[in-house]
């Protein structure tokens, strides 16, 4: 369990209370959400916000995530509890002012100052709104999104740009992507809302559905994917009440979870929309979303997702995942113990050498081109008349000895085979043809000699 928590992050982003993040905190953190989305202010507005003196800075740098919003001026005046069908898109409207020359400058000031307030109180990231549509605005949107990366360099704030799940925005973020030069602090958030639901539900069929989401998500999975968020109102809801995602949802984010479960984050919002039977006092939470967070984290506890995320190589693996790493020169410098651990637990590569050895064993030995010496009188007195051919397995780079390992474990592994497959001939009379490996390791690391000493205390044969 503690392996699912350490790998799920969740967060809520509710309409109402926004912009008090002390009190959407708690009520998210009661419900075992482990971050909220809050407005980033607007430096000209008059209203003080009075969460900044309530939340210490260690909440503001890990828990809270920043969301640049449409100015007070530009939003209507909605009830807090009214949930909008569709809900609007926070800042849709301050971006569209960058397709207007008349707008530009003063849009520009009001993005740069709530990214600058968000730099200042160490909030993680900042959710930005979608790409504008016009293709003035787009090359607009693109040169301020350059220049407030480079400015988040400095602070080590994520700008996450607000995606729909579609062909056309995917190709308006790669564009936007190559503009920007794929700055590494600018990613995706890959919103699954209501225009995606209503373009899947007018399709005839759902097995191109299907086909051509799983498709579309492996290419916003080669993007700088940072976050996955499903608005409420995509949740169908279930016999008991409950809220449940349709069977296509299901499965993109099944696979979501299995290629990136480990790194990528999820956000609940919208608000409330389902009202599951009142078991208990609390069965919704302090903030009413509940019932979605655990049924996101039913998914992520179904077999087919933990049989990846939750094994011994993938936490192995979790510290090095989009981490650029600086590449090794083991032919200048001498491998520590703990890059040789690493390496070792690869739990493809040495079972794929030993299967290569295996098999060249086989054509040496049984096939048309058999080159392998056989072993003389005095070499069969000393290993056994059982054994007829003589191998030398020559290892460059030995580093540990993992290779080594597989590399006997492959002469073993044929000899057995040869032993079974001669015992199980009717007619009988045969002898196996048993190998006996000679194995050489060149090694230009001293420090690696003394796990070969070892290896040949143990019974191990080098040459």
């Amino acid at each position: 369990m503690s392996v699912e928590q350490s790998t799920f992050v969740a967060g809520l982003s509710l309409p109402q209370g926004n912009d008090d993040a002390a009190t959407l905190l708690q009520q998210a953190r009661t419900d075992s959400y482990d971050f909220c989305v809050t407005a980033l202010p607007h430096l000209s507005s008059s209203t003080p916000r009075l969460d900044v003196t309530a939340l210490e800075s260690k909440w503001w740098s890990t828990s809270i995530v920043g969301e640049v919003t449409d100015p007070p001026s530009e939003n209507s005046h909605q009830d807090d509890n009214m949930v909008t069908d569709p809900p609007p898109v926070p800042g849709a409207k301050l971006v569209s002012q960058l397709s207007s020359p008349h707008t530009l400058m003063s849009a520009e000031k009001t993005l740069r100052s709530s990214i600058t307030w968000a730099g200042h109180m160490n909030i993680p990231a900042v959710i930005l709104p979608p790409i504008p549509g016009h293709q003035l605005g787009a090359m607009n949107y693109a040169r301020m999104v350059s220049s407030l990366s480079l400015q988040c360099s400095a602070t080590n704030v994520q700008l996450w740009i607000r995606t729909p799940f579609s062909a056309e925005a995917f190709s308006e973020f790669e564009l936007l992507a190559r503009r920007i030069g794929n700055a590494s602090n600018v990613g995706i958030i890959l919103c699954f809302g209501l225009d995606t639901h209503r373009k899947m539900d007018s399709s005839d069929s759902q097995t191109s559905i299907h086909i051509s989401s799983i498709g579309l998500l492996h290419r916003f999975l080669g993007m700088n994917l940072k976050c996955v968020s499903f608005d409420t109102a995509i949740f169908l809801t279930n016999k008991r009440g409950y809220p449940t995602l349709s069977k296509t949802y299901q499965l993109l984010f099944i696979e979501l979870l299995r290629r990136v479960g480990r790194t990528v984050r999820v956000l609940v919002e919208g608000g409330c929309r389902h009202h599951p039977p009142m078991t208990t006092p609390d069965a919704n939470g302090a903030t009413g979303c509940l019932p979605y967070l655990q049924y996101l984290r039913h998914l992520r506890n179904r077999q087919e997702v933990t049989s990846l995320l939750d094994t011994e190589e993938s936490a192995m693996e979790t510290p090095y995942l989009d981490n650029l790493q600086s590449p090794l020169q083991p032919l200048g410098d001498d491998l520590e113990f703990s890059t040789y651990e690493v390496f070792e637990k690869d739990p493809v590569k040495y079972q794929n050498y030993q299967n290569a050895v295996e098999l060249a064993l086989h054509d040496l030995v049984t096939g048309a081109k058999g080159s392998l010496d056989s072993l003389s009188i005095a070499e069969k007195r000393e290993y056994g008349n059982n054994f007829s051919h003589r191998v030398t397995i020559l290892v460059l780079g030995a580093g540990r000895g993992p290779l080594i390992r597989s590399s006997l474990s492959a002469v073993e592994s044929f000899n057995r085979s040869q032993a079974e497959n001669m015992s199980s001939v009717s007619s009988g009379g045969g002898i196996p043809a048993l190998v006996k490996a000679r194995v050489i390791a060149v090694e230009k690391n001293p420090l690696a000699v003394l796990f070969f000493e070892k290896f040949v205390c143990q019974g191990g044969s080098l040459g």
